[in-house]
């Protein structure tokens, strides 16, 4: 049973996503107390201290003090969302290539059902065009300096739709059927 603090906490967290559409609730805390409140939030922030780790087991970020709180925020929060929309949209190109590919496979093919890649081609392939250029763009891809973002905290905002929105996504799908090339 919720203790009233922990009730009003977690209300409070609903009562925002209910009257503000389109809002992405943040909830920070640091003991069991805030344990309903970071699960109601979009976005659960933990953090360890003298409370127990209740919160930051419960959490989908844990950090150590509030200081780390402005970093997570406004570096990886902007690192993460250049990252996440150049993967999103990277995927879908890739699947697009390969499922219109096999599509019109289907044709030359009269429809009989032979492969048009072998298995250990395939794979191989799906490791190579999926799971290293997610690892190369974790490590690599930082379009701007972290103690400049630290900085400027506005550019967390200004971001928004500049990675990933409709046209852009149109855009590598596009580029994916003209890709493909006759035999």
């Amino acid at each position: 049973m919720l203790s009233a603090a922990q009730a009003m906490k977690k209300r409070m967290v609903t009562e925002i996503q209910g009257r503000v559409s389109g809002a992405i609730t943040l909830a920070i805390g640091d003991g069991a107390n805030d344990v309903d409140m970071i699960g109601a939030a979009h976005i659960g922030v933990g953090i360890a201290g003298v409370e127990g780790t209740a919160a930051t087991n419960s959490a989908d970020y844990a950090i150590g003090t509030f200081r780390m709180l402005h970093s997570l925020l406004f570096v990886h929060g902007f690192y993460s969302y250049q990252r996440t929309s150049k993967m999103v949209n990277f995927i879908f190109y890739k699947a697009s290539l390969v499922a219109v590919m096999m599509f019109l496979f289907g044709f030359f093919s009269a429809m009989s059902g032979q492969q048009l890649f072998q298995d250990a081609p395939y794979q191989l392939y799906n490791v190579m065009r999926t799971a290293l250029p997610i690892l190369i763009v974790a490590v690599f891809d930082k379009p701007l300096p972290a103690q400049f973002l630290q900085d400027n905290p506005r550019l967390y905002q200004l971001q928004k739709h500049t990675a990933f929105d409709p046209m852009i996504f149109s855009g590598w799908i596009l580029r994916a059927f003209s890709n493909l090339k006759a035999p």
